[in-house]
Formats: C-alpha cells, sequence, structure tokens
C-alpha cells in the first residue's frame, strides 16, 4: 500500500471541530471506501479518546503560510500513514471562526 501526502484548511471553534469537518467534507468528496490518500483516511482519529490526533504547531498569521509551513515539514517523522495530523492555526478567520491548516499521510 501507497501513501499519499495531503493538506487541506477547515475552519471551527477549535481544532478537533476543524478537523471533524474536514474529513466529513473528504468522505463526501471522495467517498469511504477507503485508500483515497485524503484526511479521509483520518476518520479512526475521530473516535480515539485520549490520542493526540494533532501535532500542534505556532499560529501561522496567514492560510498561504500555514500551507507553507506544512509543506516544509511533510517529511516529519511523526507524520504517518496511521499516525496524527499537522495542526497549523492561521490568525484567519471564516465565518467568526478560525482555519485550520491539517496535513498529513493517508493511505492510497
Amino acid at each position: 500500500m501507497s501513501a499519499e501526502y495531503f493538506v487541506e484548511s477547515a475552519a471551527g471553534r477549535t481544532p478537533q471541530e476543524a478537523f471533524e469537518k474536514a474529513v466529513r467534507e473528504a468522505q463526501y468528496r471522495w467517498g469511504h471506501e477507503g485508500y483515497t490518500g485524503t484526511i479521509a483516511e483520518k476518520y479512526h482519529l475521530l473516535d480515539e479518546k485520549g490520542k493526540q490526533c494533532f501535532i500542534m504547531f505556532p499560529t501561522a498569521p496567514t492560510e498561504e503560510k500555514a500551507f507553507e509551513t506544512a509543506d516544509r515539514h511533510s517529511e516529519n517523522p511523526e507524520l504517518t500513514k496511521w499516525g496524527p495530523v499537522l495542526c497549523i492555526p492561521t490568525l484567519e478567520k471564516k465565518q467568526g471562526e478560525t482555519i485550520y491548516v491539517f496535513a498529513g499521510w493517508a493511505s492510497s
């Protein structure tokens, strides 16, 4: 099995809320069948209580800068297709909610 690198953004009141939105949106767009190479493959992190879903990074001034930061850290050894995702909050808002950028590796 191979893996694809993904970078997605979503807005939420908390990182967890934004992550859940991003996973649901990817499942809607790419399906629930697995091996999509998207954040949809991280659905297993939604229900694992007490397990770290994110590697939190410092806040980026913009969504664009957060995407750049995520790409620079794509080879982080903690980011595996079974592990947590990188989470970068931004100072930007969408309908009053913080925009978060998520990045990682997913089964494809």
